[in-house]
């Protein structure tokens, strides 16, 4: 796996668990 793409699903995870806890 490329290390960028690595990097921005991590970032994306981030966010994704950040609306999950706002709702």
């Amino acid at each position: 796996m490329d290390v960028k793409i690595a990097f921005l699903n991590s970032i994306l995870a981030e966010l994704f668990m950040i609306q999950l806890e706002r709702k």
